[in-house]
């Protein structure tokens, strides 16, 4: 009897190890990237008033087709931020057509890297290429500044 036991409960440790089973663990998805755009001075350039360019006309492409995006007021930087998600299921990297308007366009290539869990895939951006220029995340608000 205590063999039997023994046994069943070995069957139950090996069935719970075997187990690949992820509907339990939560994805913890990769943070956007966020930038906006400023002169040399560092004053942001789009806004609603006062600015060069208005926020409802910045687009972002890729491959010429429209990707979705957020915009949001900053008021620390008198001026609109941009959100968005870029990466793909393998490392490597994606070049963006940032347009402010009809007449102005800039690009902003996304370097990134993505590696495979068991439950799913995690992705990290490592470098970011502004107008083929290398630009750096600021470490305390996560936001990429794009100076034109």
């Amino acid at each position: 009897m205590k063999a039997h036991l023994v046994t069943l409960l070995l069957l139950l440790l090996a069935q719970g190890c075997a187990n690949n089973d992820c509907s339990d663990v939560q994805p913890v998805p990769p943070g956007p990237v966020i930038f906006y755009f400023a002169d040399q001075a560092g004053n942001n350039l789009v806004g609603k008033e006062n600015t060069q360019f208005h926020p409802d006309s910045v687009q972002i492409l890729l491959d010429r087709k429209k990707i979705p995006f957020q915009k949001e007021y900053d008021p620390q930087q008198n001026g609109y931020k941009f959100i968005f998600y870029p990466g793909g299921k393998t490392s490597g990297g994606q070049l963006y057509q940032l347009y402010l308007n009809q007449s102005d366009s800039d690009s902003l290539e996304v370097l990134y890297t993505v590696t495979q869990g068991r439950c799913f895939s995690s992705i990290k951006y490592t470098v970011f290429f502004f107008n083929g220029t290398q630009v750096y995340m600021n470490s305390q608000n996560r936001t990429l500044t794009l100076k034109k």
